[in-house]
């Protein structure tokens, strides 16, 4: 008896507990994403929101069952959700939407969601609603909805659908209509589409709700049916408020963006589901973990401001308490905030493919001092998620958005077919860039290639693509800079056939330009021997200079181009620098953005021009610039591979190689690539690398910007575009065979101070300045230009160098008795067999050769650099009025330390200190103004030497704070006790009245070189930085002097 009683006993513990756990709400947690469609179309949850949501047609809300609804119909809204999250509910789950249609029940199709067709989806098909969450297109739920027939349109009606394991439940105003048990899983459904089918690759919809939705939320669990009935039963009673509400209540920070620059201003929403007397908004530093009160609001739905002037820099979590008899009833998740000193670092360093998804990546690239990243064909559809994301970490993005890439630009119906499929006779008439073959004078199509810059048609569609895609940065600071373009050209080869050359551009468009200018004919490239001096007024020059060269990525149609799409960025974001990758060399784009692939192009070990090429194309970026004052250089630093894993030992000096070489020649910020497709985070020697090098930039960076590359007006080697035309046609190759990768850097090591010249600077003059010129492949030039030569060659004191492949040649000039962009002798270059670069071997045996040929020849220069074929000499010189040079010695061999000897000769009173140990090397007077010293190099590495009017001898700092700033003056005092006008590096700490040293103010920074003064002004942050007495602390980073100040924030 007593058995029975305890069993039954359990029995109804048992029943309670069942029936207890059915009826309760799962909490708000378990709501993986929620839109309630209150006079917006952006998710409540999560609070962070989505990558994406694009609307097409405007919105329109009326009346909802609790707040307002969105209302869709044939002429839209069509909402499009691309939530690009991995943690969608796919192993467990419930869809659940709070609908009213707007007509009866029929035949038609109408769609509530559409995910992933046939495998999640909910659809309504004649009198049943059908659900999909499945692997297999057959395992789908079909209810029927006759019931409903009569009580139809104009009402409301609650659908949840839920997935568990092999199970699926389909509920339909409270009742269970469909079940199914044996289902496969389904695939994350990375877009949502709501009251709509998307058809015709996203370009139309059918199958449209024409009704309103008031609800729709997609939960972590699956309800089950007592929950789903009372659910209903509040929806029916009138009492409903919403799903949050009827989840247990719940708060939610959003802000308009969580990336900001310190000085904006935050704006941002706390929303209440529940009942409370006030809400304590509150910020947490992930740097520090100190509590930060924001304020106090009301207990309901409210809005909010941060200043972020009143927080330090950093990364913070902000979160809201509904408060409610003076307890914390409920709690936001975390709202993370990105407060960023400044939009950019004083030099920025970044790294191609960094991606948004990734956090612990984004973490660790700001903790790396990534400030950017670059994206190749870049698409706007998520745009503003991504530059938030990224800005949050302090990282910008320098997209490429391919704008001669025709399948990128927005084509118009007339392009496709009725299948969707381009119609490619269309896009060649009106689009391509046309190729035809030498002599051709019909201009029948040989080929086709990427968009024609003459097509009016794609100058309308480029502008239309960039207004696209800066209208949806919506002003994000993040957005600083884009690339037109990669690597794209006027395209040439030659027939297999025919043997003929064919080339680009002779599309109709172009031809067109061409004659309205100039009212000749279209041309091709001349075919005449060696030796040949054209006329000035030759067609193809005009050619040359109105559409542009082959092969040429800054040619003049291409400059055209950029220069009337710079012109329109700026229209419409003035604040967004202009770039092309390779190319923009005639100074029509705000940035000289170039690569230079030295080494490796994996799986197929080879393209080892080696690292001289970075000092040859530097040169080159500045000498092609058409304008008075040069653009800056970036670089695009490294190599494409699809695994770097992969790569040969040595990639980690060849990384190495790049970024000093890099900051060598004066570039002004620099991007490494690739990061993505197991690129250089995939090894740890080249990931330690990067990072160490990131770390060096942060530091010493704002230095080299304090410096810059200026020419020699010692050597001239000129670059001939007119010869390069006569040669076209021979070879069928265009400037990039003209480049001398081994030949240039080659003079530099054999103590030959070198600069690149042009045709239209030596036609202007230039050569006055010079003692020597130097010409390689060199065969055509016009007569004006062969007068400017032949002039030189005839100065006394001038003298004129040229290859053994250049067969036009002034008076006396001095052969090299080699082909300067060939190969050295195989048995020449034996005893460079291990170094890996083909071109370094080449440029260390013709290093050697031209020390006698032409040094030989030439005035001692004031550096000299003796003992190595592979070590070059560079010299960094101040900005503005500035007195101090950078020496830099760069060991191009990967595999062996080099020592050399220096001799410098120098004004008196000159300082030259050691940059790594802060020693001093030597002191020049008038009667002793030549310092010699010995040096050995690492294996691709460098030696630094500051070059100082005087002595390093202490640091000044003056500091104070009024209108709630401090005020920093830093100067870097000599013997004299004057300030050096030299940009040295310096560091600044701040402690505060507690004593800590404050690390979000930490600043590396250089003097400036006008007046030897550096001033910096960092506002307080009130909220978090106490009165009292601070104390600055600044250190010159290069003989380590330190100097501290006391100051008082009241």
């Amino acid at each position: 008896m007593k058995k029975c009683f305890w069993v039954s006993l359990l029995l109804v513990y048992f029943s309670f507990s069942v029936h207890s756990q059915e009826t309760r709400m799962p909490d708000t947690e378990k709501v993986w994403t929620y839109f309630n469609f209150d006079n917006t179309v952006e998710p409540i949850l999560p609070a962070e929101g989505f990558r994406n949501i694009a609307i097409s047609g405007t919105s329109q809300f009326t009346d909802g069952l609790c707040g307002s609804a969105l209302t869709i119909s044939d002429k839209g809204p069509f909402v499009l959700i691309n939530h690009g999250r991995k943690d969608f509910p796919v192993e467990k789950g419930s869809m659940l939407l709070l609908f009213k249609p707007h007509k009866p029940l029929g035949k038609e199709a109408r769609w509530l969601v559409e995910g992933a067709w046939a495998s999640f989806s909910l659809q309504i098909s004649g009198d049943r609603i059908l659900a999909y969450a499945t692997g297999n297109p057959q395992q789908f739920l079909a209810g029927s909805l006759k019931e409903w027939k009569e009580n139809w349109e104009g009402r409301w009606h609650f659908v949840v659908f839920t997935w568990e394991e092999d199970k699926r439940n389909l509920f339909f105003d409270g009742s269970l209509i469909a079940e199914k048990t044996g289902v496969s899983r389904f695939n994350v459904p990375y877009i949502l589409c709501l009251g709509y089918l998307p058809q015709n690759n996203m370009k139309s919809y059918g199958a449209i709700l024409e009704g309103s939705i008031d609800e729709f939320a997609l939960l972590s669990v699956p309800l089950n049916s007592t929950q789903v009935s009372e659910l209903f039963n509040q929806i029916m009673s009138g009492k409903y408020q919403g799903i949050l509400n009827a989840f247990g209540g719940s708060v939610i920070v959003q802000t308009v963006r969580h990336g900001y620059i310190r000085g904006e201003v935050v704006e941002g929403k706390v929303s209440v589901y529940g009942s409370g007397d006030s809400l304590r908004l509150t910020a947490i530093s992930e740097i520090t973990g100190q509590v930060i009160p924001l304020g106090v609001l009301s207990g309901k739905t409210s809005l909010f401001t941060i200043d972020t002037k009143d927080l330090r820099p950093g990364r913070y979590l902000i979160y809201a308490e509904l408060i409610k008899n003076n307890k914390v009833i409920l709690k936001s998740k975390p709202c993370l905030l990105g407060i960023n000193a400044q939009r950019r670092p004083e030099f920025p360093v970044g790294v191609d493919g960094i991606l948004c998804e990734d956090e612990n990546l984004l973490r660790n690239a700001s903790n790396w001092h990534l400030d950017h990243t670059a994206a190749g064909g870049d698409s706007s559809s998520d745009l503003f998620w991504r530059l938030d994301k990224l800005f949050t970490y302090g990282i910008s993005l320098v997209p490429n958005l391919n704008i001669h890439y025709h399948r990128a630009l927005p084509l118009p119906e007339e392009f496709f077919d009725a299948k969707g499929e381009i119609n490619g006779e269309e896009l060649r008439e009106k689009v391509l860039q046309i190729l035809v073959l030498h002599g051709d004078t019909s201009f029948t199509p040989f080929s086709s290639s990427l968009a024609s810059p003459f097509s009016e048609i794609v100058q309308e569609l480029m502008r239309k693509r960039i207004k696209d895609y800066l209208e949806k940065s919506k002003n994000h600071p993040g957005l600083v800079a884009i690339s037109f373009d990669d690597e794209y050209v006027f395209r040439m080869g030659r027939d297999s056939n025919s043997g003929k050359i064919y080339y680009g551009d002779y599309s109709a468009s172009a031809r067109k330009y061409f004659t309205k200018l100039t009212g000749f004919q279209p041309v091709f490239p001349p075919v005449e021997p060696k030796g040949t001096i054209f006329d000035d007024t030759h067609p193809y020059f005009k050619w040359k200079d109105i559409i542009g060269m082959p092969h040429d990525a800054s040619c003049a149609g291409l400059a055209k181009t950029h220069k009337e799409l710079t012109e329109f960025v700026h229209s419409i974001r003035p604040d967004v620098l202009t770039t092309t990758w390779s190319g923009g060399e005639y100074g029509i784009v705000d940035v000289i953005m170039d690569y230079a692939y030295p080494s490796i192009w994996q799986p197929n070990f080879g393209y080892n021009i080696g690292h001289g090429r970075i000092d040859w194309h530097k040169d080159m970026n500045r000498a092609r610039q058409k304008v008075e004052q040069k653009k800056p250089l970036w670089g695009l630093v490294g190599w494409w591979s699809s695994d770097l894993s992969n790569q040969p030992s040595h990639c980690v000096e060849d990384f190495r190689l790049n970024t000093i070489l890099y900051l060598t020649k004066g570039v002004e910020s620099i991007t490494w690539f690739t990061l993505y497709q197991g690129g250089i985070i995939s090894r740890d020697d080249l990931k330690n690398e990067m990072i160490k090098w990131a770390d060096w930039i942060y530091r010493f960076g704002p230095m080299f910007k304090k410096f810059h590359a200026l020419p020699s007006t010692k050597v001239a080697v000129l670059l001939s575009e007119e010869n390069i035309v006569g040669h076209i046609a021979h070879t069928g190759s265009g400037i990039h065979s003209f480049c001398a990768n081994w030949f240039y850097p080659a003079l530099r090591i054999a103590n030959v101070p070198v600069d690149v010249v042009t045709d239209d600077q030596v036609k202007a003059g230039i050569l006055d300045e010079y003692n020597a010129l130097i010409l390689y492949n060199f065969n055509y030039a016009s007569r004006s230009l062969w007068n400017a030569i032949d002039k030189f060659s005839k100065t006394p004191g001038k003298i004129v160098f040229a290859d053994n492949q250049s067969n036009l040649l002034p008076q006396n000039t001095i052969k090299i008795p080699f082909n300067a962009l060939g190969d050295a002798p195989a048995q020449a270059i034996e005893k460079y067999k291990n170094i890996p670069y083909y071109g370094t071997r080449n440029m260390a045996w013709m290093a050697g050769q031209l020390r006698e040929i032409v040094a030989s020849k030439l005035p001692p220069p004031e550096i000299r650099v003796n003992g190595s074929d592979f070590v070059a000499p560079f010299v960094l010189y101040s900005r503005g009025k500035g007195q101090a040079k950078m020496l830099i010695l760069i060991n191009y061999d990967t595999t062996s330390s080099q020592s050399v000897q220096v001799v410098l000769q120098t004004e008196p009173d000159t300082v030259v200190y050691e940059f790594d140990t802060g020693k001093e090397i030597g002191f020049a007077t008038a009667t002793q103004p030549v310092i010699i010293w010995n040096a050995t190099i690492k294996p691709a590495d460098w030696k630094i030497y500051l070059l100082c009017s005087g002595r390093i001898e202490k640091v000044d700092v003056k500091a104070d704070y009024s209108d709630g700033e401090c005020h920093f003056q830093i100067k870097i005092l000599d013997d004299n006790n004057l300030p050096l006008k030299a940009g040295l590096p310096v560091k600044l700490e701040l402690i505060d009245p507690n004593g800590n040293t404050v690390s979000e103010y930490m600043k590396y920074s250089a003097i400036n070189p006008d007046d030897g003064v550096l001033k910096i002004n960092i506002p307080r942050a009130k909220l978090m930085d106490f009165s009292g007495t601070w104390t600055a602390r600044v250190e010159e980073l290069i003989t380590g002097k330190k100097c501290s100040v006391k100051f008082n924030v009241r």
